[in-house]
């Protein structure tokens, strides 16, 4: 058989150009994907800085209503990483074997300390009529009264299903007529006087109020000075794997917390409000009321997080409550600090 000899310089050229390929392959392989449930202000802002992709990774957000299907999209593999609060059937989740890690806070709702304001997230209002007449000045009034919730309530007779409600209102829960409504419509609710009062985020609180309309009678941080709202939560598989990668998000998230805070005092603004229209048709004096609502930080507040765990047990939400040296791994943030 006749052989063909291959010229020299075509050898090269076809190394070269092999070689070229593996770095191309080799590149992109470098920035890691991190799919992410929870368009958090952290997230928009480190997004909108494109802090991610300096940092060599390609973060995905899904944002749903429903916080309560982020644990199971994170057992589905459809997120890598849950950026929100975390509720009973994550708990329940782990309890069944779930390899779930809390790796970072993210926002806590904080009673004032060291000359900073309190940062709340949700305000029991009553009707000012009432207030001003004395008839409702305190939350042992509620008895016997109708209130709205913009969250699912139980039926009269029951204790409060959320841990913080409990804490707040005690016995007087089962004796309020509670019905759920959206928080525009509580503000209708309260005008036409067809409701007694209510439990409303901040923002909608703030209007209320504005508008005359209610008086606020207590915030939740009033009972419990540290409320975890939102933490950053993966699977340990992913977690190992991608060990490199989730410490360098943990890097760009921390200073993408710094800057929200700084926002908080006033700086920022156009370039916050910019990076939220990006992600929402928020309108801007809404999205800065928004970010006021919580203290954005990388501590856990333990406490809150064992007293919820009870508190979701003993009204059979929850199986059993988890040792949270089963379900905390601070290694990566602590990398992440260095």
């Amino acid at each position: 058989m006749k052989r063909t000899r291959i010229p020299i310089n075509l050898v090269a050229l076809a190394a070269a150009a092999g070689a070229i390929m593996m770095a191309m392959t080799d590149a992109g392989s470098a920035q890691t994907t991190i799919r992410v449930g929870g368009a958090t202000e952290p997230i928009i802002i480190a997004q909108g800085k494109g802090w991610f992709k300096e940092a060599g990774l390609n973060v995905e957000v899904t944002d749903v209503k429903n916080f309560m299907q982020y644990p199971s999209m994170l057992a589905a593999k459809s997120i890598d990483i849950l950026d929100g609060y975390i509720p009973a059937n994550l708990w329940n989740m782990i309890h069944a074997g779930a390899d779930f890690r809390i790796i970072s806070g993210s926002a806590l709702a904080v009673a004032a300390h060291d000359g900073k304001p309190a940062r709340n997230i949700r305000g029991y209002v009553v009707r000012k009529d009432l207030y001003d007449s004395k008839a409702i000045t305190k939350i042992g009034d509620f008895a016997g009264k109708r209130l709205a919730d913009f969250a699912p309530v139980p039926p009269k007779g029951q204790i409060s299903p959320f841990p913080i409600g409990h804490k707040v209102f005690g016995d007087v829960f089962t004796k309020v007529d509670w019905v759920r409504m959206s928080e525009s419509d509580i503000l209708t609710a309260l005008a036409s006087k067809t409701i007694d009062g209510a439990r409303m985020r901040s923002r909608w609180v703030k209007l209320a109020v504005e508008k005359g309309l209610a008086v606020e009678l207590v915030r939740e941080t009033d009972y419990v000075s540290r409320i975890q709202v939102r933490a950053l939560v993966g699977r340990d598989e992913f977690l190992k794997q991608n060990k490199e990668a989730v410490v360098k998000f943990l890097k760009v998230y921390l200073r993408a917390l710094a800057y929200a805070a700084e926002v908080q005092n006033g700086k920022h603004k156009d370039e916050y409000l910019s990076a939220v229209k990006s992600h929402s048709d928020l309108p801007g004096e809404i999205a800065l009321d928004l970010i006021q609502e919580v203290e954005f930080t990388s501590e856990i507040a333990t406490a809150d997080l064992q007293a919820t765990q009870e508190h979701f047990v003993m009204v059979g939400a929850q199986k059993a409550v988890i040792p949270l040296s089963k379900a905390i791994d601070l290694s990566y943030l602590n990398a992440a600090k260095k």
